[in-house]
C-alpha cells in the first residue's frame, strides 16, 4: 500500500494525533481530580465538625478536671483538719463538768447556777457558802480537778465571814492541736 500523503504532512498528522491524545488524557485527569474534590467536600465538612466537637468536649473535660483537682485538694485539707480534730477531741461532756463540780461541793457550799455556752473555754458557777473556810475548801477542791486549768474566785467573794454569795469562773483544760 502506497502512502500518498507527503512525509511532512504525515508527521504533522502524527503530531496532531499525539497532541489530541495528550489533551484527552489531561482532560480525563482534570475531570477525575474535579470529581474527587467535589466528593471530598462533605467528608471535609464532617471531619471539621467532629474536630470542633471533640475540641469543645476536651476543653470542658479539662475544666472539669481542674475543678475536680481543686475540690480534691479542699477535701484532702478538710480530711486532715478533721483527723486532727478527731485525734484531739475532748470527750468530756458538759454533764461531766457539772458532775465533777457537784461532787466537789462540801456541806457548807450550795451551787445555785451554772453558765456554759457550747464551745466555751470556761464555766461560770454561782451560789452561797456558809463560811469563808467552806468557800476556800471548795475552791481548793476544784483546783485539784484535772478538768479545770484554773479557778478564778474574786476577792470580793471572800470579804464576808458568813453567808457568802459567790461567783467563780472555771477555766477548762484545752486540748492541744
Amino acid at each position: 500500500m502506497a502512502n500518498l500523503i507527503p512525509l511532512e504532512a504525515q508527521r504533522g498528522v502524527q503530531k496532531e494525533y499525539w497532541v489530541r491524545v495528550l489533551v484527552v488524557w489531561c482532560m480525563l485527569v482534570a475531570f477525575g481530580l474535579l470529581l474527587i474534590t467535589i466528593l471530598m467536600v462533605p467528608v471535609y465538612i464532617l471531619i471539621e465538625s467532629q474536630t470542633s466537637a471533640y475540641a469543645t468536649l476536651y476543653s470542658e473535660a479539662t475544666i472539669q478536671s481542674d475543678q475536680i483537682a481543686s475540690l480534691e485538694a479542699v477535701i484532702n485539707e478538710s480530711n486532715t483538719v478533721a483527723e486532727k480534730l478527731v485525734e484531739n477531741t475532748d470527750d468530756t461532756k458538759v454533764s461531766e463538768y457539772i458532775t465533777d463540780i457537784t461532787d466537789r461541793t462540801n456541806q457548807g457550799v450550795q451551787v445555785t447556777n451554772f453558765a456554759y455556752t457550747g464551745g466555751a473555754t470556761s464555766i461560770g458557777i454561782g451560789g452561797t457558802a456558809k463560811t469563808r473556810a467552806n468557800l476556800a475548801a471548795f475552791k481548793t477542791a476544784l483546783e485539784e480537778s484535772e478538768k479545770f486549768e484554773r479557778v478564778e474566785l474574786p476577792i470580793s467573794s471572800l470579804a464576808s465571814e458568813r453567808d457568802i454569795d459567790f461567783s467563780m469562773e472555771l477555766i477548762l483544760v484545752q486540748p492541744t492541736l
